[in-house]
């Protein structure tokens, strides 16, 4: 073979390894979790302390709609709705677990009638 060729050869083959390295990557990738939240604020003094100590952790989430207003499509209209985004249900339950956040639940929860589920996206 001459060198031409064999370097041809190692481009081509080097494409096809390459195509099937970010299949198999995009495969792996696990796919976005979202945090919904349902919520009617009884006490504002309380909540607005929440707000301040959530909005203080990092984490990887992104909000998608905060403190919205939800129009029912059936059953009775939500007050208050928020959706986060997380890289993964795993990330979405080590954040609820964090200690941070688990030292906010109390207050959360006297100033709050709170409801929230986390759900698997469709992989990208």
């Amino acid at each position: 073979m001459t060198t031409n060729w064999k370097i041809s050869l190692a481009v081509v083959a080097g494409a096809l390894i390459g195509a099937a390295g970010i299949e198999l990557a995009r495969a792996a990738a696990k796919p976005p979790a979202y945090l919904v939240v349902e919520y009617e604020i009884t006490d504002p003094a309380g909540f607005k302390t929440y707000i301040q100590g959530s909005n203080a952790i990092k984490s990887s989430r992104v909000f998608l709609a905060r403190h919205a207003k939800g129009t029912s499509l059936s059953g009775e209209p939500p007050k208050w709705v928020g959706i986060i985004q997380y890289p993964s249900v795993e990330e979405a339950l080590a954040h609820d677990a964090s200690p941070e956040y688990a030292a906010l639940k109390p207050i959360r929860d006297k100033s709050t009638k709170w409801r929230s589920f986390v759900v698997e996206g469709v992989p990208n």
